[in-house]
């Protein structure tokens, strides 16, 4: 028999279809510039470096002024009289410090008046001799005000204010003065009270020379004795 036919040759294979091309790439974006370092935020109430000093200790109140006396030559205490010529031969008298009782003693008593409305006035014996001028507020527990004319003099042979001032008495009897200025109770110290000095404290005894030296050493012992010669 012949042989057989060899088997038919396959068609040649069409090439695969091409991919359409794609499409071009978009340009890369352009270097941004680096970004400034992120910092965290400042506090706003940092803590202080250190404890904050201590405030300092408030000052020790003064002292309380102390009470008035008519030896108490202290600056709230001192008073200033003052006369004031209101016509020819009439005077009235102020203080430079609220007043609430007076006692003028050296003045002819006779020829001085209380010049407010608002006093009890009277004209008595004093211990020294002569009369004083006393005068107090008719109103309990009220004063008059420093400058308020207090009482007048009338005299028509004075001249001029300087002649009462001198005439005014200031001198003390039995620790008390003669002429007074108060108010609540406390008196009023006047520059020319004549004070006396109080009296110079006495010096200490000199000391014993016994108790300053020390006492004196006891005598010394006698020498011994020589011995006695020895036989021979």
């Amino acid at each position: 028999p012949p042989p057989p036919s060899p088997p038919p040759s396959p068609p040649p294979s069409s090439p695969p279809p091409s991919s359409p091309p794609s499409p071009p790439s978009p340009p890369s974006p352009p270097p941004q510039p680096p970004s400034p370092p992120r910092h965290p935020p400042p506090d706003p109430s940092p803590p202080p470096p250190f404890a904050p000093p201590s405030p300092p200790p408030a000052p020790p109140k003064p002292p309380p002024p102390s009470v008035c006396t008519y030896d108490n030559p202290e600056e709230h205490c001192l008073i200033s009289l003052s006369w004031n010529e209101i016509s020819a031969g009439v005077f009235e008298l102020s203080a430079d410090r609220p007043t609430d009782f007076l006692q003028i003693y050296g003045l002819d008593a006779s020829k001085v008046s209380a010049a407010t409305g608002d006093a009890s006035a009277f004209t008595g014996t004093s211990a020294a001799g002569g009369n004083h001028f006393t005068m107090t507020h008719s109103d309990d527990g009220a004063s008059w005000s420093a400058g308020t004319p207090l009482v007048t003099y009338t005299d028509a042979t004075v001249m001029n204010a300087s002649t009462l001032l001198a005439s005014i008495n200031y001198e003390l009897l039995n620790e008390v003065p003669l002429t007074l200025f108060l108010n609540g109770g406390d008196a009023y110290h006047l520059s020319s009270y004549a004070i006396p000095s109080p009296p110079p404290l006495p010096s200490s005894p000199p000391a014993s020379p016994l108790s300053s030296s020390p006492p004196p050493p006891p005598p010394s012992p006698p020498p011994p004795s020589p011995p006695p010669p020895s036989p021979p």
